[in-house]
């Protein structure tokens, strides 16, 4: 069995896995992925889409089918709103700052506020 995505649960592992495996931390972007998925996957079944297309985060609760890219940067091009990938039918982007609700685009704090 290869485990490709796995996510640390806690932030603090990342500074302390870091440390004992002599490695470098992850970048910023990474750790915020991973604690999303981790806060997720505490009340929805959670996972990693990857078939031509990928997305970061998927969740699910049974009948409800969302996906979540992360993209930790402040300018963002791309119209979140229109992507459809197999059940998958709403992908919102979750970023530093930027909200734009037409084009399912949100802060990731404010998703994590509101969990």
């Amino acid at each position: 069995m290869c485990i490709r995505d796995s996510h640390l649960t806690d932030p603090l592992y990342f500074k302390l896995f870091s440390e004992i495996c002599l490695t470098k931390m992850p970048k910023e972007d990474i750790i915020v992925e991973s604690i999303i998925a981790a806060v997720l996957g505490r009340r929805l079944s959670v996972f990693h889409w990857r078939d031509g297309r990928e997305i970061d985060i998927v969740a699910s609760d049974g009948n409800i089918v969302v996906g979540l890219e992360v993209k930790w940067r402040e300018k963002i091009g791309q119209d979140y709103s229109r992507i459809k990938i197999g059940r998958i039918k709403e992908i919102y982007c979750l970023t530093k700052n930027k909200f734009d609700p037409e084009a399912n685009i949100l802060p990731a704090a404010n998703l994590l506020a509101l969990i």
